[in-house]
Order: structure tokens, then C-alpha cells, then sequence
């Protein structure tokens, strides 16, 4: 939060509001965060923050949230984005006490997304190998980003001190493995059901991460004389079937394609959530997206928070999305 506003050349003043996403909210990850990493952060003590949920989605959600405050003319900067650690907060401990009415189960399956990947595999016909080689694909792609600092530009290097009391950099995803492969994945061990598909090569991590994006009015940056990196075109949520819950991201895309006038060729670059390989496999079968096109930094099925797009005639998209 520090280095978003330091990079832009801007006063923290500014910031009319703080909106981040959080899922675990609970333990460091409660008492409202976003105000409280504001204050951390050294914001004016005026900045105000809030924290929303949404699930997998709550930091996509935080910066649905943002823009629809500067289209709405209520503000014209804010800071959003979405932060979890895993290794501190386990998932599950907002769940641990709490308890929902029993109508919630007897009216629904209620299940985890590993199952969810599960039923979809076999559904679909996924083979094991299948979801191997793609995550394979992902895993390698994403070692060929770092090794050649793709991803430099976006990362804030954080200071952290070892158990031998060192001190140390981190500077860079940790989850890729250089040295992985076909074979090497094929040998580890089923997570949710014995001897079916999904293991910890083909799933989410379990990460700590943190993002934030500055956004603002574009007469807002033009005063500031500020040059956006992206425009936001368009937004959307939807519901999915609870037990196949990986297939949302289908109907979020034909949604928002729709609304923004696009179709999936004038995309340069797509990102789709990375979860558990049934998932981006499943979008490429129902929209005939070009997998070469899809997540070309990789995730190592790591969880991304949005699909996001852009085309490589910039200007021409905006026109034709009337934006």
C-alpha cells in the first residue's frame, strides 16, 4: 500500500477510500484490515477502509467495488485490492464455530472445491494425465516469467527475518519448481478421494499474497498527469451450480463480453482462476478460447483473482466498446 501511491507520485492524502478483499476474516486478518494495513501503511488517518467477502472472489469483488465508486461520481481515487495468508490464517477458521441454520444443508449439497474438481474431471472425461500436462504447462510457463522478470515491475520485494534471525528478501513467486515434471507428478499422492485425479500438483497453493491496484477517474489521472495502465470495460457476478463451482468463470465471460461489446478474438491476453486444472480446462471447452492465449505468465494452478483482458489494438477496443 505504501509503494502503490509512491509509485504513482501521489500523496496517501488522496485516497478517498481503502477496499480490500479478504476471506479468512479473522484472527490478524479481522478487525476490518483494510483500515487497519491503511493505518500500518501510514495513510492519513482520515483515509477510511473497509473489507469485503466474496469468497475466491472478495479482491476481484473490492476492485468491482472501487470502480463503480468513480463511475458513480461518489469518488475519484481510491486503493483496492486483496490480501490472505494461508500459513497464518488456515483455511477453514472462519468456518471453525460458526454455525448455519440447518435449512442451509438440508436444502443444499454442500461441498469444497477439491470435490467440485473432482465431479468436473469426470464429468468432462479428464484424465489424470491430462490435468497433469496442463499444469505442467502452467508450472513452466510461469518458471520462464520469473526467470525472465516478468513479473519485476509488479512485486513490492518484502523483508522478512529467518529463524536464524537473518534477515532476507522475498522477491519473487515461490511456488514454481524448475525441476518438475511429467513423471515426477504422476507420482503424487491423490488429496480429497483416494486413487482419483486431484493432488497437489494440479490444485491451488497454499500462499500468503497480497495486491493492491491504484484507480482512479481518467479526469482524475489527467489533472495528476497520470498514465492509466488499463481501462476497466466492463464487470460482472454470477451464480454457479454450488457442486460445480470452478464452471463460474463461463458464465462471467459471456457475460462480460457482452457487455463490453468484445468477443474472445479481440483478446490479446486472457487470465482465467487456475484453481484446480478442470477449471480453465472446462472455459476452453465451453468457449473455444485459444489456450495459447490463456495465462501466458502461467499460475502453477494457482488461484488468480480475475479474468482480465485486453486487446493489442488498445485504442480501437475502447472505440468499439464505446469507452
Amino acid at each position: 500500500m505504501k509503494e502503490v501511491v509512491k509509485r504513482a507520485g501521489i500523496s496517501a492524502s488522496l485516497v478517498e477510500d481503502v477496499i480490500f478483499g479478504c476471506i479468512q476474516q479473522v484472527g490478524e486478518q479481522g478487525y476490518d484490515i483494510a483500515r487497519v494495513a491503511a493505518l500500518i501503511a501510514d495513510y492519513p488517518i482520515e483515509v477510511p477502509g473497509v473489507t469485503v467477502e466474496r469468497q475466491c472472489g472478495s479482491g476481484q469483488q473490492a476492485i468491482h467495488f472501487a470502480a463503480q465508486a468513480v463511475l458513480s461520481g461518489d469518488m475519484d481515487v481510491l486503493v483496492a485490492g486483496g490480501v490472505e495468508s494461508m500459513s497464518r490464517i488456515p483455511i477453514g477458521s472462519v468456518a471453525q464455530g460458526a454455525k448455519h441454520s440447518n435449512d442451509y444443508y438440508e436444502k443444499y449439497e454442500v461441498i469444497h472445491q477439491g470435490d467440485s474438481a473432482e465431479r468436473i474431471a469426470d464429468q468432462r472425461g479428464y484424465t489424470r494425465t491430462q490435468l497433469d500436462e496442463f499444469s505442467l504447462e502452467s508450472n513452466r510457463r510461469e518458471v520462464a516469467a520469473i526467470k525472465e522478470r516478468r513479473f519485476e515491475k509488479e512485486i513490492v520485494p518484502v523483508e522478512v527475518t529467518l529463524t536464524d534471525g537473518t534477515k532476507t528478501y522475498v522477491s519473487k513467486d515461490e511456488g514454481p519448481r524448475a525441476d518438475t515434471s511429467i513423471e515426477k507428478l504422476g507420482k503424487l499422492k491423490t488429496v480429497f478421494k483416494e486413487d482419483r485425479k486431484t493432488h497437489a500438483g494440479n490444485s491451488s497453493q497454499i500462499s500468503d499474497g497480497a495486491s493492491v491496484v491504484l484507480i482512479m477517474s481518467r479526469e482524475k489521472a489527467e489533472e495528476l498527469g497520470l498514465k492509466p495502465h488499463a481501462c476497466i470495460l466492463a464487470r460482472s457476478v454470477v451464480r454457479s451450480d454450488r457442486t460445480l463451482m470452478l464452471t463460474g468463470p463461463i458464465a462471467a465471460t459471456k457475460k462480460e463480453l457482452e457487455k463490453a461489446k468484445l468477443t474472445l478474438e479481440d483478446m490479446a491476453v486472457y487470465e482465467v482462476n487456475e484453481a484446480f486444472a478442470p477449471g480453465p480446462l472446462i472455459l476452453v471447452d465451453e468457449t473455444g478460447a485459444d489456450q495459447t492465449k490463456m495465462n501466458p505468465n502461467g499460475g502453477n494452478c494457482s488461484w488468480t483473482p480475475a479474468w482480465l483482458q485486453w486487446s493489442e489494438n488498445y485504442d480501437d477496443t475502447l472505440a468499439r466498446a464505446g469507452a
